[in-house]
């Protein structure tokens, strides 16, 4: 039940209102000179297993809504911020998004610094360092920092009808989502995709045909070329949680690509350093039937890499040209043997490179695979196999997987992570979610 209400809540996204100016996510205490502070004592919590020098430092998202660091020299897990999800990285650190409001830079070293933003409670910060800001609810509007400096600007009118934004790479224009509600229940969150060039100039590129259709999840690719979506036909969890159809727009034409219906996980769609966008094709609400790895070529071809009747492919990962990814048997779950590790329940890491495709060597059972930037070792989402009712949402470990194509060495860095929801409605668990990394600063 619990999923369907999170499942509900993303579906309405547009709908949320509230006050400009919330606070901001809470730091916790910084550590002093003589004593770290311990991880806040809870089940919940995530749990340092040991040191690996050649981890660097991870910053983790608990599930009791805590943002760790672990420190691979040390093996040490402290806490140094909470409420807030992780948005992206850079060499200098982590963004991280608060549930209210506000961007924050978590550093590699634990030190939180708050961005200003702007008078807006949502803030999307570009590369270039520019920021903008906005709201939902009867206010609107949408404010430019052009620096950190600088005063903001207004750039949009407080009854335009903004409900999400974010630039593309050369930070000078946003690609917008602006609400056309109509009258009715059926039609209130309808919407569509908007461009907004350097000059201020708008342009709008893609509305669904129906007036009870909208578009949501709004993601911009690498290079600024297209914007990724998901369009709903109508506003139901129950047709969310099947699968709803992803979008591929090309923001100068309004060419739109129908990649086909996906899970509402924004995770299993990432873009390789070349231009090609890797995602997993395929609803129904469980996780281990029905699911392809596709890749979007950049002629816009489109190759099914892995997934069948047989076998199911997800959670892609890039590191250059080469993909990884995570796949196992396909089938019904029978006498529990997703949780229990047997059957559809075990799935093993695969990378896919110019020399071939090749297994993972990792003994155990694999939910998600992250190399690091120079492709010598990856961080692996294991999963503990269990008979235990309600102990599967506390199943889940990284490792750290040495040496990934010769004689590979992998150590246990964190246990008792997971979330309410794994293996289902595609919202298990993502490394992309959960981890941010020093060594794969992406």
């Amino acid at each position: 039940m619990r999923v369907a209400v999170v499942v509900l809540a993303i579906l309405s996204a547009a709908c949320r209102s509230s006050a400009l100016q919330p606070p901001q996510a809470t730091p916790l205490p910084e550590p002093t000179p003589t004593a770290a502070p311990s991880p806040t004592p809870s089940a919940l919590a995530p749990i340092a297993v040991g040191a690996a020098p050649d981890a660097g430092v991870l910053l983790v998202a608990g599930e009791d809504d805590v943002i760790y660091r672990y420190d691979g020299v040390t093996g040490e897990l402290r806490a140094v911020w909470r409420h807030a999800d992780l948005t992206s990285a850079t060499a200098d650190g982590a963004y991280f998004e608060g549930l209210e409001g506000g961007i924050t830079l978590v550093r590699w070293d634990g030190r939180a610094e708050p961005i200003e933003c702007g008078p807006g409670k949502w803030g999307r910060l570009s590369a270039a360092g520019t920021c903008a800001s906005f709201a939902v609810g009867a206010d609107r509007s949408l404010w430019v920092r052009d620096t950190p400096a600088s005063v903001p600007r207004l750039v949009l009118p407080a009854d335009w009808g903004l409900s999400d934004a974010r630039w593309t790479s050369d930070a000078r224009s946003l690609v917008l989502l602006r609400s056309q509600a109509g009258t009715t229940p059926a039609t209130r969150a309808h919407n569509a995709l908007w461009l907004m060039a350097p000059d201020g100039a708008l342009r709008r590129v893609y509305e669904p045909a129906s007036p009870e259709s909208f578009l949501s999840g709004l993601r911009v690719s690498p290079e600024g070329r297209f914007a990724l979506v998901s369009e709903m036909p109508i506003v139901s969890a129950s047709v969310g949680a099947d699968g709803v159809e992803l979008l591929l727009i090309e923001l100068s034409s309004g060419t739109v690509s129908r990649l086909g219906k996906t899970l509402l996980s924004h995770s299993w769609t990432r873009w390789s350093d070349d231009g090609r966008l890797a995602f997993v094709r395929g609803g129904g609400r469980e996780t281990w039937f029905g699911k392809q790895l596709v890749v979007r070529e950049r002629d816009g071809s489109l190759d099914v890499v892995a997934g069948d009747y047989a076998t199911v492919a997800l959670a892609p990962a890039w590191r250059g040209v080469d993909l990884y990814w995570v796949q196992g048997q396909a089938g019904g779950n029978q006498d529990r043997s997703y949780v229990r590790g047997i059957g559809e329940g075990f799935r093993y890491g695969v990378h896919l490179s110019a020399s071939g495709r090749a297994n993972l060597p990792f003994d155990g059972i694999v939910e998600g695979v992250r190399p690091s930037a120079d492709g010598r070792s990856a961080l692996i989402l294991a999963r503990r196999p269990t008979d235990q009712p309600g102990d599967q949402y506390r199943q889940l470990e990284l490792w750290l997987l040495r040496d990934i194509d010769g004689a590979a060495k992998a150590t246990r860095l964190i246990s008792n992570l997971g979330g309410l929801g794994f293996g289902y409605y595609g919202l298990q668990p993502s490394l992309f979610d959960l981890v941010a990394w020093s060594l794969d600063p992406r």
